[in-house]
């Protein structure tokens, strides 16, 4: 059983060391196992960063004695709690691997070495909660990071395995000016995040996520000012999961300050296709060389120079990786295809245009093949598919009316004549395209009435008294202009006030003519009449006090009928004039007798006027 649980040990190490194996960059190997090789893989991106050294104790391996509890930040060498809620220091030599009080565990192992420092992420509280902690650790840098300087930051983000709540961190890094301001805040719970206070900047901020693994998170940027002091540690931000408690962990901190290197160039001699092409780097003792083909690394090729074979396997990209030491310096990239080199042109011109290949002209559609001389000396094979597309050709005729320039493509035009324009159709090409202007022929058109005189109210139908043919388009305006109706005729129009209305209609050349017709309404024909007596005897004659009402009037806003002493007897209230029934001579079914009987009326014309009357009737039997 001892020996099962030896060999189970040896094989998680053994898998263990493989997931967290770096990608070497010059060994054409997938070390890391992300299938990306050498200088494919970011993990190889040369830079030509310079370490600076300025993270003292950047795997939390140096330390004091081992934690045993939460809050053991006193344990390890550098590193403070940076804010009053507090870190946690983590480490395998007494077994202690996250915050006790809500059983957090780091993954293992660790990214680099045996220790790491666990953080809790949440929103900081009016009242001290463990869940709404924001927990920062900060370190004073043996030599500051200077104003105006690029920097790189990288380090390990640590994930318990598949916690609600601790499955995403929003990482941020904040730094001062002076070692004094560590701790931020006074060590008061409320201080909140650094950026809070005067004496911290944000330098950047990402989101991070995973599950039982450690994820590499890096940062670059420039300080504004010369900096102290750097901390890490969550968002700003209030974290809508505070009350899950989530907690991470931070590892293997990385910090450098980044110098960029111009590409060295690479010479070139000879050519591929003599079979003696060969890159050369500039020649120095001090450096080291690896020559890489499409990213991967070339087994042995580590010397200034490189010779390329003429074969299939050759194409590609290639660049040499120098190294003095201390930094990196890649070449620009070169690209080697074999001959002969095949381009395939599919070209389109029009109608007297020319392509030119090479020393050749072609003017003509069809497939062509042209060899060219390349820069290398190998031939160049052009193959080409020329089209050629016609010029177009049109004719346009249009007549020139009086007081009206024609319009034709931005151009007013005000006289007779033949014009010509060109412009591209659809292909691209030319269209030359003639216009013809002419004079339009006099027409007689059309002649309306000279004045109509109306009562309010009254209907009439409108038509031009003449017309001579080939007319179209015809369209009625009122006075302002507003569209009253199309067509020659204009049916059963009732105006309100008096008025112009106007007739438009276009002639067989397109030519606007225009007419119009005075409307005269009279409103003092359109009157209130009451009679003064009626005899309802049921003879059906006269059986009914009814008002006489024209189509002037729209609406009886009231028609009431009064005995002598004021007693109301009929009422007709808001009724359209067209339903006004009248007074039958009787109140709740009884019969009045002869006599005198008051009205009172107010009625309300289509044109808006409001008129009242009253006064007295006779009820005669």
């Amino acid at each position: 059983m001892q020996t099962h649980r030896t060999i189970l040990w040896f094989l998680c190490l053994l898998i263990s060391q493989q997931i967290f194996a770096m990608e070497i960059c010059d060994n054409g190997l997938d070390d890391d196992g992300n299938g990306l090789i050498d200088f494919n893989d970011p993990a190889c991106d040369c830079l030509a960063y310079v370490s600076s050294s300025l993270i003292p104790n950047p795997s939390f391996e140096a330390q004091s004695c081992c934690p045993e509890a939460n809050d053991m930040m006193q344990c390890v060498d550098n590193w403070v709690q940076a804010s009053a809620p507090t870190t946690d220091y983590v480490h395998t030599c007494e077994g202690f691997l996250g915050n006790s009080e809500i059983q957090a565990q780091a993954p293992l192992p660790f990214p680099d070495g045996e220790g790491g420092i666990g953080i809790r992420d949440g929103v900081i509280l009016p009242v001290v909660n463990a869940a709404g902690y924001k927990e920062y650790l900060g370190t004073c840098l043996p030599q500051p990071m200077e104003s105006g300087k690029s920097y790189k930051l990288d380090f390990f983000v640590g994930f318990q395995e598949d916690v609600p709540g601790s499955q995403e961190f929003d990482i941020a890094i904040f730094g001062s000016s002076d070692c004094i301001n560590l701790p931020f805040g006074n060590q008061q719970d409320l201080a909140g995040c650094p950026e809070a206070t005067d004496n911290y900047s944000l330098l950047g901020m990402q989101t991070a996520s995973g599950s039982n693994e450690w994820v590499n998170v890096s940062f670059e940027f420039e300080p504004s000012e010369n900096l102290s002091v750097l901390v890490l540690g969550p968002g700003c931000a209030y974290n809508p999961n505070a009350y899950l408690q989530p907690y991470f962990f931070i590892d293997h901190l990385r910090l450098e300050e980044k110098q960029v290197v111009s590409p060295i160039l690479v010479d070139v001699s000879g050519s591929i296709c003599t079979e003696d092409l060969l890159l050369l780097a500039p020649l120095d003792s001090d450096l080291s060389y690896q020559w890489y083909h499409d990213g991967i690394a070339l087994t042995g090729e580590t010397s200034s120079a490189l010779a390329i074979p003429n074969n299939a396997l050759s194409t590609g990209t290639y660049l040499v990786v120098m190294d003095d030491g201390e930094q990196c310096f890649p070449s620009e990239e070169y690209f080697v295809t074999l001959p002969p080199y095949y381009s395939l042109l599919d070209i389109s011109i029009c109608e007297g245009d020319v392509f030119n290949v090479g020393e050749q002209d072609f003017q003509t559609g069809g497939y062509y093949e042209q060899s060219i001389p390349a820069s290398d000396g190998c031939d160049s094979i052009i193959q080409l598919n020329l089209s050629v597309l016609p010029n177009t050709s049109s004719n346009e005729t249009r007549y020139l009316c009086e007081g009206e320039p024609i319009e034709f493509f931005d151009q007013s035009i005000e006289e007779v004549g033949s014009y010509n324009y060109s412009i591209p159709n659809t292909a691209g090409c030319d269209s030359l395209i003639t216009l013809e202007v002419l004079a339009s022929q006099s027409s007689e058109g059309f002649e309306l009435m000279d004045q109509v005189e109306l009562a309010l109210g009254q209907a009439i139908d409108l038509s031009p008294s003449s017309s001579s043919e080939g007319l179209s388009d015809y369209l009625w305006y009122e006075q302002d202009f507003s569209l009253l109706g199309e067509g020659p005729e204009l049916l059963d129009y009732r105006p309100l006030e008096s008025s112009t209305i106007y007739l438009q209609a276009l002639d067989e050349y397109g030519c606007s003519l225009l007419d119009s017709i005075q409307l005269l309404v009279d409103k003092s024909q359109s009157a209130l009449m009451v009679p003064n007596a009626f005899s309802p005897n049921g003879d059906a004659i006269n059986d009914h006090f009814r008002l006489l009402l024209d189509q002037g009037i729209e609406n009886l806003d009231h028609f009431q009928v009064f005995d002598r002493w004021g007693k109301l007897l009929y009422e007709e209230t808001s009724i359209a004039a067209s339903k006004h029934h009248g007074w039958d001579g009787s109140y709740r079914g009884a019969i009045m007798p002869m006599g005198v009987y008051v009205y009172y009326v107010q009625a309300r014309f289509i044109d808006g006027r409001v008129d009242v009357l009253h006064g007295n009737f006779t009820l005669v039997r």
